[in-house]
């Protein structure tokens, strides 16, 4: 069996039959400068794939106010140039990537340095868990990518935990997210369908709290007057599916990519309660208004029947009456006569036969 080459000079001296070749190999090169009696033969790149959408994915965040940090376990130069490489925010030289293995174990430190720094090289999963729980404590909502098994703890404390599908089964298993094809570029889409979402939800609530509030406040109206539900329960099924089904619909698919901001419920009820004020007091006064000129019209037209007269003078007549809550009643309820002559009975006739005998009050004494 050959011996095994070694590169390095060893610790104590080689064994009989040991490989020397280490002696005759020149010392590496340091700064770019060949040592002396070296020949170069040829030139090895190395260099870290990055995908076409992988720019305009952290383009994207970065425009959207979400702070990009980088903590992989490689070393840290390369990290800082696959980082210029695509462009990321707060990085122009890979010098300026930090070595894990100086930051300091105390949290509150560890997040200021964390407010500085963006990339991030070296990085334990003991440190990429005490990350996520730095950033937490300062009031960020921490969104935390991987797919090794590296990755799994800093996932499962994350707010958000995302795994590629081809990463670890571990990582997979505690993240909330997955991407089934290890596309980072999805995660854009993830966003804005979070967002619509939840401001459709906002859209909703104001649309179904508008309809409460004039419910609420056409049944505080009809209270205090005394007066009957303007409404029928089948009229009330129709207003429903035109005022709040149809619309509610359109809108939950409406798109919005409106980033969220907190203080949901006073921004609806500052919305809802005013619109459905407004609304209730607006429908009960039409209502009412057109209650008013239908019976009117109706009153004027029986009265102009029963005085073979035309009917448009005594809407006049009818109206009046309605306001002053004198409807019609049974002939058998008179308890005095019409002063004019010219007044007769309304006859209401139903299949061909009298059914009942009304006359209008306010024409008597």
């Amino acid at each position: 069996m050959a011996p095994r080459c070694s590169t390095r000079p060893p610790t104590s001296p080689p064994a009989a039959g040991a490989c020397s070749c280490w002696r005759t190999r020149p010392p590496p090169a340091r700064d770019g400068v060949l040592p002396a009696g070296a020949t170069a033969r040829a030139l090895v790149v190395l260099a870290e794939r990055v995908r076409d959408d992988a720019a305009g994915t952290l383009r994207y965040f970065a425009e959207q106010g979400v702070r990009l940090r980088v903590i992989p376990g490689d070393a840290p130069r390369t990290v800082g140039a696959v980082a210029v490489a695509v462009g990321l925010p707060g990085i122009t030289d890979p010098a300026q990537a930090v070595d894990a293995r100086t930051l300091p174990e105390d949290p509150d430190a560890l997040a200021d340095v964390l407010e500085g720094s963006v990339v991030f090289g070296r990085v334990t999963p003991q440190q990429k868990r005490a990350v996520v729980a730095a950033l937490q404590r300062r009031g960020h909502v921490v969104a935390m990518t991987g797919d090794g098994v590296n990755d799994a703890m800093a996932l499962k404390d994350a707010d958000i935990g995302v795994a590629m599908g081809n990463g670890a089964a571990a990582t997979r298993a505690v993240a909330q997210l997955v991407l089934l094809d290890s596309r980072f570029a999805h995660l854009p889409d993830v966003v804005a369908e979070g967002r619509r979402v939840i401001a459709d939800i906002e859209r909703a609530a104001v649309l179904f709290l508008v309809k409460n509030a004039y419910s609420l406040v056409l049944a505080l109206v009809v209270l205090a007057t005394s007066l009957a539900y303007p409404l029928a329960p089948i009229q009330l099924t129709l207003i429903s599916a035109a005022t709040i089904g149809v619309p509610g619909f359109v809108l939950a698919l409406g798109p919005n990519p409106r980033r969220y901001v907190p203080g949901f419920l006073g921004r609806v009820l500052r919305l809802a309660v005013p619109a459905g004020v407004v609304v209730g007091l607006g429908a009960f006064t039409l209502l009412c208004a057109a209650a008013v000129l239908v019976v009117g019209a109706v009153s004027g037209a029986l009265w102009s029947s029963a005085a073979s007269a035309p009917w448009y003078p005594h809407v006049a007549h009818g109206v009046p009456s309605l306001l002053e809550g004198r409807w019609w009643t049974p002939r058998a309820s008179r308890t005095s006569k019409p002063r004019e002559s010219y007044v007769q009975t309304a006859r209401v006739v139903r299949s061909g036969s009298v059914s009942s005998t009304f006359v209008p009050t306010g024409r008597y004494a």
